[in-house]
């Protein structure tokens, strides 16, 4: 994944997170499927060919799948407080408002 880079964007992108995170969690979804070429897709698609009575390579389970979905609120918390520094007066996009991005709504 490659978020956006503006304030804005991130602020949506992350409301984005929340809804599908909130959604996942009420349909116990506990797969995680992606269309990007490097989240091991192809791998995993060769996994199963290659034992299709063996165990499923894209389920996680609900814990791990709402783990990834916390990491991925996580990092958006972080670009935003990053973004957000550096759009301020006198603002630091070094990083050093980070530590703001690991509170949890």
């Amino acid at each position: 994944m490659n978020p956006p880079t503006s304030l804005t964007e991130l602020r949506t992108y992350l409301a984005s997170i929340h809804s599908f995170r909130d959604r996942i969690r009420q349909a116990n979804v506990d797969v995680e499927l992606s269309n990007h070429p490097d989240d091991h897709g192809l791998q995993r698609a060769e996994q199963l060919r290659n034992r299709p009575d063996g165990a499923n390579p894209c389920v996680l389970g609900r814990p791990r799948t709402q783990r990834f979905m916390a990491v991925m609120d996580l990092m958006l918390r972080g670009r935003a407080a990053d973004a957000e520094a550096a759009e301020t007066p006198g603002g630091d996009s070094t990083g050093a408002s980070l530590p703001r991005a690991c509170v949890t709504s």
